[in-house]
This record gives structure tokens, sequence and C-alpha cells, in this order.
């Protein structure tokens, strides 16, 4: 399965999103984010079904989430591959 990985300023709303999101779908949940991402700041992000991503870009709209960046999660030769969405 391929998932999103959505990073906030803070782990604080990464779990608000979290929140909103079950209320949509079964499948949402925060994670350390991957160091090789590089990424500064909050280093927990929240993780969703990448066929999902469009709808949290409603709901973080709707709720005034402001996403900082997001990546797509793939499997490739058994190595999580993340590429930027």
């Amino acid at each position: 399965m391929e998932y999103a990985l959505i990073v906030f300023g803070s782990v604080t709303v990464a779990n608000r999103a979290k929140k909103l999101m079950r209320r949509y779908t079964d499948f949402a949940d925060v994670v350390q984010l991957p160091p090789d991402l590089g990424i500064r700041g909050c280093s927990y992000c929240l993780r969703i079904r990448l066929r999902d991503f469009g709808l949290m870009r409603q709901v973080a709209d709707e709720y005034g989430l402001r996403i900082k960046a997001a990546y797509a999660e793939r499997e490739f030769d058994g190595q999580k591959v993340y590429e930027a969405i």
C-alpha cells in the first residue's frame, strides 16, 4: 500500500489532523518523520493512505492547518522511497 506523510509545524497540529482525519477514514496515525527527508523542525508527521491525500488537503483548508510538506511513501525493492507530492 502507498502512504502519504504530511508534515505540519508541530506534533500538536499533526495530532489534531489525525483526529480530524479519523472522522472520514479509519487510517491516520502520527509517526516519526524519516530522518533521510532532511526536514528541520517538528520530527513527527501524519501518515495516511495516499489515496486520502486530497481529502486531507480539504480538511487542512477547512480547519486552517498549514501543511509544511508532503511525501508519497512507496516500497521499491524492499526499501521505502519518498517522493514530494
